[in-house]
């Protein structure tokens, strides 16, 4: 939400609003979509290195794996 906050300041230090932040939250671009190679590196090495869920302490399975959407 920095982005808004930037952008209110910068148009002459005014009081942020929802407009600033619907705008920043419109320009959040997903991992998956800006490093997809980084993304399947990391689900192919997840379950090599004993990934583990961190709610659960519990190591993942490979169906696990797959459904996580990054």
């Amino acid at each position: 939400m920095k982005e808004g906050i930037l952008g209110a300041f910068e148009d002459g230090r005014r009081p942020v609003r929802t407009e600033d932040l619907t705008r920043a939250l419109g320009a959040i671009r997903p991992l998956a979509r800006v490093k997809p190679n980084e993304i399947e590196d990391l689900r192919r090495w997840a379950p090599e290195a004993l990934a583990i869920d961190a709610n659960r302490g519990v190591p993942l399975d490979a169906r696990e794996l797959r459904s996580l959407e990054l």
